[in-house]
């Protein structure tokens, strides 16, 4: 019996992906890994990229191979952590996964979201806790946030993107955005479980976390990412 394989391209990550997974991995029906191959690059990512390569061309020989699968599988993966672009390609025409990919209109949001959460995991490192990478919305938190890095991360983005992009080519998939899920989250996730082979119906998720847009209550010191706001006037959701 050959099993589905499922392939969540995002570009970087913040685009929902950690709900999609977890509503998904709720049934337990499916394999459900959660950017592995960023774990590797990061992991090797003293060592030149062959090598970093080939450890993520070995962890998808593994455990993404459709001849090999005891379940429906699904690899979420954020486009810009790939080491080699055209293996990557080539593992994609040879097991054929299901390609969804899932990104996000609001660039800024997910620029300042990954600043967020990288301050809140380090601030919980200081004092010697181990946080997830997610800031529930009944938490009040306003970290101090450089410009730069915002900056840095809206890099990160467009790079994403443009990978992502080019590991599709003209590859046939569904292609979902952060704002669907916010506007129709259980029709969307109704329509990835049926394509991973876990389908359930009716389907309904009682949790919807999504962040606030206000500047003011995002970030301690707004004056200093307002002028970066101001840029993507009418392309994002925050407001300073």
């Amino acid at each position: 019996m050959t099993y589905p394989l499922t392939l969540i391209l995002m570009p970087w990550g913040r685009v929902g992906s950690n709900m999609v997974l977890n509503a998904i991995a709720h049934f337990h029906k499916a394999d459900v890994y959660n950017e592995m191959l960023t774990r590797i690059a990061t992991m090797y990512a003293s060592e030149p990229l062959p090598v970093i390569a080939a450890h993520q061309a070995d962890w998808l020989a593994q455990h993404a191979t459709r001849a090999t699968l005891k379940r429906p599988t699904v690899v979420n993966h954020a486009a810009l952590s790939t080491a080699d672009p055209q293996g990557f390609v080539d593992w994609m025409e040879r097991e054929s996964p299901q390609i969804i990919t899932l990104d996000r209109h609001d660039d800024l949001s997910v620029a300042l979201s990954s600043a967020r959460v990288a301050a809140w995991v380090a601030e919980g490192a200081a004092r010697g806790e181990k946080r997830n990478w997610a800031i529930q919305t009944d938490v009040d938190f306003r970290p101090d946030i450089d410009p730069a890095v915002v900056r840095k991360n809206l890099e990160s983005v467009s790079k994403g993107r443009a990978m992502l992009y080019d590991l599709v080519g003209s590859q046939s998939h569904l292609a979902l955005y952060y704002e669907d899920l916010i506007l129709d989250l259980d029709g969307c996730m109704s329509d990835i479980l049926r394509r991973v082979g876990v389908a359930r119906n009716p389907f309904r998720i009682s949790s919807r976390k999504f962040g606030g847009s206000d500047l003011h209550k995002l970030v301690g010191n707004p004056q200093d990412i307002a002028g970066i706001v101001a840029e993507h006037a009418g392309r994002t959701v925050i407001t300073a």
